[in-house]
């Protein structure tokens, strides 16, 4: 049997506005589409599309799009048995304007992911920690993270982390040390250290840092920094279209990485990698993902 891995967080329907050039307190042409989303629910269908057995936990609500993200996430073989529907709920919806390719602004309504208590923990217990790799996300609240880590000193199973956004980033500061892998980028970084880090330099320059938890920073076009190990890694060249799920791409390519039993250095890189593909699609989650896809592109930067 293979090992699996459980997801527990966000699941959301995302809408997107495209517009070139915005003009502010305007009304501005463009394009704009939905599909699903939510940082956990990206993550599970990004390793689904990657051939990995995952279970997805979350809360949707008894509507349209409750409905449809259940449907179209199962498609790319995520367990979804687990997510539970709530009576006069709204699904949570995160609103997005992209402008030149980069986000101008969003709004999270993730208010739904308030019934994702410590009743549920207790009741998917057993099916949650019976995996390899706990992934959670920050939209979890602060108590509810605590409760798993909590949980989690009983069953010693590797947590990953994806701090989501620089608000929800500080609900980890009194947890980080029991994490195994925390991914964030610079500033959702400082906010849950505390510091006022600007640049790699600044970054190599953290001293007596000897926690167990590996922080993995994404920097953008500056590439991503290992807190742990002190190393920088440069980014891949990428024909953006969507900055939105480059984050949630990054995550899972190195856990796909790390579950193929590669070294932090070659996960890292899938970790990219992944991010590219995500990057080159107007989608969270690239409709060209697949394991054979993914390990083309990195056999192709291994080799250049």
């Amino acid at each position: 049997m293979r090992l699996i891995i459980s997801v527990i967080g966000g699941i959301n329907v995302d809408i997107k506005g495209f517009s070139k050039n915005i003009i502010m307190k305007n009304s501005n042409p463009g394009n704009i589409k939905f599909s699903c989303g939510g940082v956990a629910r990206n993550i599970a269908e990004n390793l689904g599309r990657l051939n990995i057995p995952v279970k997805l936990f979350g809360i949707v609500g008894n509507d349209f799009f409750g409905n449809y993200v259940i449907k179209e996430t199962k498609k790319y073989g995520v367990n979804t048995n687990f997510i539970e529907t709530i009576k006069n709920k709204q699904t949570g919806i995160y609103l997005s304007i992209v402008d030149n390719k980069d986000m101008l602004v969003s709004i999270s309504d993730m208010n739904s992911i308030d019934h994702l208590n410590k009743e549920y923990i207790d009741k998917n217990e057993k099916n949650i920690f019976n995996s390899k790799y706990i992934i959670l996300d920050t939209n979890l609240n602060e108590e509810i993270l605590k409760y798993i880590v909590y949980k989690n000193i009983h069953y010693k199973r590797t947590l990953i982390l994806n701090t989501v956004s620089i608000q929800k980033a500080k609900k980890i500061y009194n947890i980080k040390n029991n994490i195994q892998y925390i991914i964030t980028n610079l500033y959702e970084f400082n906010s849950f250290f505390n510091k006022d880090i600007k640049n790699i330099e600044e970054l190599k320059e953290i001293k007596n840092y000897d926690s167990l938890c590996d922080i993995i920073i994404t920097l953008g076009e500056n590439g991503i920094f290992d807190l742990k190990n002190k190393k920088h890694y440069k980014s891949l060249k990428a024909n953006i279209k969507d900055a939105n799920g480059a984050g949630d791409a990054f995550l899972s390519g190195f856990v796909y990485g790390l579950y193929n039993n590669k070294s932090i250095d070659e996960s890292i890189l899938f970790g990219q990698c992944t991010s590219v593909i995500t990057l080159e699609s107007e989608n969270s989650v690239s409709e060209i993902l697949s394991k054979d896809v993914l390990d083309n592109k990195f056999y192709r930067e291994v080799v250049k």
